[in-house]
C-alpha cells in the first residue's frame, strides 16, 4: 500500500499532499516502520477530521451576460446624435447669415432709394432756384430798358445763371453716382462677407463631422476595451473567490483540528487536576481524623490521670472509693464551668453576642485556649472563630496549639 507520508532530510515526518509536519512522540516507537505507521495513522485521522470540519461553500451564480447594444451599434448611435447636433448648429448659423445679409441688403436698398429721392429733390430745387433767378434778372432788365432776348449783356447775365445751375446739377449728379457706387460697394461687401461666413460654416461643419466620426471610433473602441477589462476583472474576482474559498476551507479545518486538540488537552488537564485535588483532599481528611483521634485520646487520658492523681495524693480514697470518686468527679467535670467543652460553648455564645468586636483582654487567652482544645477539631475552631479574635490572641493560640501539640509551623494549615 502506497504511503501518504515521508521523512525529510531533517528527520521530520510530513504528509505528501500539503507538506505538513506530523509531530508525535517518537521515543515510544523503536523501529522506523513503527514510526512511519504512526505518522500514516495520524495523517489518516487528520484527513478524517479535515473532511468532517470543512464547510460546504456555496457556488457563485452564473455570471449574467450583457444584453444591450454592441460597441459598433453604440458608436453609430453616438455618431448619429453628434451629426444631428452639428447639422442643427450649422443650419442655425447659415440661417443667421442669410437673415443678416437680407437685413443689410434691405437697409442698403432703402439707403439707395433715399439717396435717389434726395437727389431728385436737390435737382428740382436747383431748377427752381435757376428759374427764379432768371425771372428776377429779366424783371430787372426790363425795368432798366434791356431786352433780355437780344441784348448781349442780358444774355451774358442769364448765361451765367444757367452755367451756375448746370454746375450744381452736375455736382448733384456726381454725388448721386458716388453715393450709389458706395451703396453698391457695400452691397458687394455684404454679399462677400455672407459668402465667406457661409463657407466658414460649411468648413466648420465638415471639420466637426470628421472629428465626430473619429470620436465615434474612439468611443466604440473604449466601450469594447471597458467590456474587455470588465471580463478580465470578473475572471480575476472569480479566481480570487475560488482561491479564498479553498483557503477558508483549509483554515476552517486547521481551526477545527486545533480546537479538537486543545479540547483534548484541556479535558486531560482538568481530569488530572481533579484527580490530584481529590487525592490530596482525601489524604488530608484521613490525616485530620487520625490527628483529631490522637489528640482527643491524649486529652481524655490527661484529664483522667489528673483526677486520679489528685485523689490519690490526698489519700482520702481507697481504690474502690477512688473509682467512685473518679466517676463522680468525671460527672462534676462534665458540668463544671472550667470544663473546656463548656468554656467553648460559653465562648461561642459570647462571640455571637459580641459579633463584630474582638476582645483585647489578655486574660481571655486561657479560656479561649481551653475552648479550642476541648473542641473536636481545634484547627476548624481556630478558622471559624478567627474573625472574633484580635491579632495577639490569634497568634498566641496558633503558637500554643501548633508548636506545643503538633510541633509544626503555625501558618501551614492556613495557606
Amino acid at each position: 500500500m502506497a504511503s501518504d507520508v515521508y521523512k525529510d532530510k531533517w528527520g521530520n515526518y510530513r504528509d505528501k499532499a500539503t507538506d505538513r509536519v506530523i509531530a508525535f512522540d517518537e521515543s515510544k516507537y523503536k523501529t522506523e516502520d513503527e514510526k512511519m505507521a504512526k505518522a500514516q495513522s495520524d495523517y489518516d485521522d487528520y484527513k478524517v477530521r479535515t473532511k468532517k470540519s470543512t464547510p460546504v461553500q456555496e457556488e457563485l451564480p452564473v455570471m449574467p451576460e450583457y444584453a444591450g447594444l454592441d460597441a459598433e451599434a453604440l458608436s453609430k448611435a453616438w455618431l448619429d446624435k453628434m451629426k444631428s447636433g452639428i447639422d442643427e448648429s450649422a443650419n442655425s448659423q447659415l440661417n443667421t447669415i442669410k437673415q443678416n445679409l437680407a437685413d443689410a441688403l434691405s437697409a442698403l436698398e432703402g439707403e439707395k432709394s433715399g439717396i435717389q429721392t434726395n437727389n431728385d429733390k436737390l435737382l428740382e430745387q436747383i431748377h427752381n432756384n435757376e428759374f427764379a433767378t432768371s425771372e428776377a434778372q429779366k424783371e430787372v432788365m426790363n425795368q432798366s430798358g434791356w431786352n433780355p432776348t437780344n441784348s448781349g449783356l442780358a444774355i451774358g447775365e442769364l448765361g451765367k445763371t444757367k452755367i451756375g445751375a448746370d454746375k450744381e446739377r452736375a455736382d448733384a449728379n456726381q454725388a448721386l453716382v458716388d453715393a450709389l457706387n458706395d451703396v453698391a460697394r457695400r452691397v458687394t461687401l455684404a454679399n462677400t462677407h455672407a459668402s465667406n461666413d457661409t463657407a466658414n460654416v460649411k468648413n466648420w461643419k465638415d471639420t466637426q463631422l470628421t472629428g465626430a466620426e473619429a470620436q465615434a471610433l474612439l468611443y466604440g473602441d473604449q466601450i469594447g476595451y471597458d467590456r474587455y477589462r470588465d471580463s478580465v476583472a470578473d475572471a480575476l474576482n472569480q479566481q480570487n473567490f475560488d482561491y479564498n474559498k479553498e483557503r477558508d476551507a483549509v483554515s476552517d479545518a486547521w481551526n477545527q483540528q486545533n480546537f479538537d486538540y486543545n479540547k483534548d488537552v484541556d479535558d486531560r488537564n482538568f481530569d488530572y487536576e481533579k484527580f490530584l485535588n481529590d487525592r490530596n483532599y482525601n489524604y488530608q481528611v484521613s490525616r485530620d481524623k487520625v490527628t483529631d483521634a490522637q489528640w482527643l485520646s491524649q486529652f481524655n487520658e490527661q484529664q483522667r490521670q489528673a483526677l486520679v492523681n489528685e485523689a490519690i495524693s490526698r489519700g482520702q480514697l481507697s481504690v474502690s472509693e477512688g473509682n467512685l470518686a473518679l466517676n463522680r468527679a468525671a460527672q462534676a467535670w462534665s458540668q463544671s464551668p472550667n470544663n473546656p467543652d463548656n468554656k467553648y460553648k460559653n465562648a461561642q455564645i459570647d462571640a455571637l453576642k459580641n459579633s463584630g468586636s474582638k476582645s483585647s483582654n489578655e486574660n481571655t487567652v486561657g479560656p479561649l485556649y481551653n475552648s479550642m482544645m476541648s473542641s473536636s477539631d481545634p484547627e476548624a475552631w481556630l478558622k471559624e472563630n478567627s474573625k472574633y479574635l484580635t491579632n495577639d490572641e490569634l497568634n498566641t493560640l496558633y503558637n500554643l496549639y501548633y508548636k506545643s501539640i503538633n510541633n509544626k509551623d503555625p501558618y501551614d494549615s492556613l495557606n
